[in-house]
């Protein structure tokens, strides 16, 4: 464990690479990273589950069987961390800087319950591949998680998320750049507004994003449901493409809760600003007149 604990850079895989996995590129010694692949049981006690605290890249695939670790007990890896098996005042991943899952089946939510302050305080990137259960990308509870260092999100092939995350968790995506989703097929908006939110905060903003990819949802009806105004002052590069349902980019609060009935007379009515759009690319929009 003493071992372990001093290392200052390193890559350690357990189980066998696939032919098909996907960021095997991205793996460098520049920084601590902690691979688990095609593990079909893992007790991570001792020295592995100091890596796991340590380790500022996590790539996870095909781990099937329940994983005993310090962000409490995964069991069948429906959440990467419960906070009701944490030490009180334990932040989860505190040094975390990239977080790549893929390929597992019972995997339902990042994290549950109330997380510490800190909690992925240091998340720059996160990138999901191929999560069946997946419903959110976040949900409940926001205020120990610290996400004002993300960067990037990438989403593909999870077909049971409705949305990707709250109107709430917007105000701690500051630093976000990339936002990248395909192939979702329940998806019918990218920001929820849920039940009791504050209903005079009807405007969002992501200051720093740069690129929107948005292909293959074959359900999405809009962005933002029950939102006046949305803001994207430095986005540069706006790709929408096979999204058959998409009537508005922004569907106002006045009808948010008529869906059935809303009537949008453009893509991008006057509540949604791209002063620094520099490439456009429109294909496979079929619910779009004109």
């Amino acid at each position: 464990d003493l071992i372990l604990k001093n290392l200052t850079r390193y890559e350690i895989s357990i189980g066998v690479y696939s032919a098909y996995f996907p960021w095997r590129s991205k793996i460098t010694l520049s920084e601590k990273t902690l691979v688990l692949l095609s593990v079909p049981s893992c007790p991570l006690e001792g020295g592995i589950n100091l890596l796991l605290q340590s380790a500022t890249s996590l790539y996870f695939e095909n781990v099937i069987e329940s994983l005993q670790t310090r962000s409490g007990q995964l069991k069948h890896l429906e959440y990467l961390a419960n906070a009701t098996d944490l030490v009180p005042h334990a932040a989860v991943f505190p040094v975390l800087e990239s977080l790549y899952l893929s390929k597992l089946p019972n995997l339902k939510e990042i994290c549950c319950g109330q997380l510490s302050s800190g909690s992925f305080g240091e998340l720059r990137e996160v990138n999901l591949q191929s999560l069946p259960g997946l419903i959110h990308l976040w949900k409940g509870p926001t205020q120990g998680v610290c996400l004002g260092n993300l960067r990037c999100i990438e989403v593909q092939e999870c077909h049971s998320m409705g949305s990707l995350f709250p109107q709430s968790m917007v105000t701690t995506l500051r630093q976000l750049e990339t936002l990248k989703l395909a192939d979702c097929n329940m998806m019918e908006e990218i920001v929820l507004k849920e039940r009791g939110e504050d209903q005079a905060t009807n405007e969002i903003e992501f200051p720093k994003l740069k690129t929107l990819d948005i292909e293959k949802l074959p359900r999405l009806t809009g962005f933002c449901k029950g939102v006046d105004e949305i803001g994207f002052p430095q986005l540069e590069f706006l790709f929408l493409s096979k999204l058959p349902k998409l009537k508005s980019f922004c569907i106002p609060a006045s009808d948010g809760n008529n869906d059935s009935t809303f009537q949008s007379p453009s893509l991008f009515n006057l509540e949604v600003g791209f002063p620094s759009l520099e490439v456009l690319e429109l294909d496979g929009l079929a619910n779009l007149e004109g």
